[in-house]
């Protein structure tokens, strides 16, 4: 049987920041949740540049397949494919049938 997403993509959630109370005492922000879902990781074999959401230009890696679904990190996020891949989101084109992330 062939697993359409046999690796795992893990990322951790935005936290939230310290704030100040009335009496002005810190109160410290929570960290972000670690997330874990199946993906599927495909090497670009080469390297090839793309405009970001950014306006600016970065090199593309491979992309990230998820079904739909998942919770999905915003560009920017650092992203680890377990024994694959460690990089950073920098796009995320709109697909039909599953998610994808350029990486």
């Amino acid at each position: 049987m062939v697993l359409q997403y046999p690796h795992k993509l893990r990322f951790y959630t935005p936290g939230t920041d310290s704030t100040k109370n009335a009496n002005g005492h810190l109160i410290p922000g929570l960290p972000g949740n670690m997330v874990e879902q199946p993906c599927r990781y495909e090497d670009t074999r080469e390297t090839s540049e793309f405009e970001g959401v950014d306006n600016q230009m970065h090199q593309q890696r491979g992309t990230i397949y998820m079904p739909l679904g998942s919770i999905v990190p915003a560009p920017g996020t650092p992203v680890e494919i377990t024994n694959v891949f460690k990089g950073i989101v920098h796009s995320r084109p709109a697909g039909q049938l599953n998610i994808s992330l350029k990486v």
